[in-house]
């Protein structure tokens, strides 16, 4: 052993501090810090000053642990080779799938059909309703395009009768300075234009739901492509 105070760098230069290393028979090793999974090795002991001054110092001892899953939560954790797997884990490693499920009397991991069915259900129409979000509002605030539904209704209300009474229309015809007959036309013409391709986009979910209707395993839920796209 060396004593930790002449194993220490001071001011001295990094050759100077080598060679005097050196006349002691001791060589310093630059060890790169780890970036792997500490639970994978057992680290060996940490690096010790004893109360005699003297520096103890053992390196680590690599010795490759055998991952296991807990059956419920799927948490990970490692045990040496020789060990027993602790009750409620198996050494089987779980499918890469957010919802997997262990079989005790199979002694197996499987996938949770229904759960990854409504999982793709959900995904199927929240996708629909983001895609038309998107063009929405694109040129127009979420807040005007709540007033659409209500801005086609007063105006073949308008187209109808003169005299309907139409609140919304009114508000935005005093706001833009626009007659109240110009703008009915128009909310008419943006609503015309906006039906065919929001029903465009239904026909596409349908046909996704149908896929999905369709699957019989988890593989093909899976390879169900959410993708929607503009008519042609």
């Amino acid at each position: 052993v060396v004593p930790a105070s002449y194993l220490a760098r001071s001011d001295e230069t990094e050759q100077v501090w080598l060679e005097r290393l050196d006349a002691v028979g001791t060589t310093p090793v630059l060890r790169e810090p780890f970036d792997g999974d500490p639970n994978t090795h057992d680290p060996g002991e940490a690096v010790e000053t004893m109360t005699d001054g003297w520096l103890v110092i053992s390196y680590p001892n690599p010795i490759a642990k055998l991952p296991v899953w807990h059956t419920s939560t799927r948490e990970q954790m490692y045990i040496v080779p020789d060990a027993d797997v602790p009750p409620g884990y198996t050494d089987v490693e779980p499918p890469d799938s957010a919802y997997p499920i262990w079989d005790d009397d199979a002694g197996e991991w499987s996938i949770d059909f229904a759960r990854i069915w409504q999982a793709k259900q959900s995904e199927i129409r929240d996708n629909a309703q983001v895609f038309l979000d998107d063009i929405a509002q694109r040129e127009y605030p979420q807040w005007e395009v709540e007033t659409w539904t209500d801005q086609e209704a007063e105006a073949l209300a308008y187209q109808a009768d003169s005299a309907a009474i139409t609140p919304t229309l009114d508000g935005i015809s005093a706001g833009r300075g626009m007659d109240k007959a110009t703008l009915v036309q128009n909310v008419i013409n943006n609503a015309m234009a906006w039906r065919p391709l929001a029903a465009y986009v239904v026909g596409q979910r349908l046909k996704l739901k149908d896929e999905l209707d369709a699957a019989t395993t988890p593989e093909q839920v899976v390879a169900i492509d959410v993708t929607y796209v503009l008519p042609a």
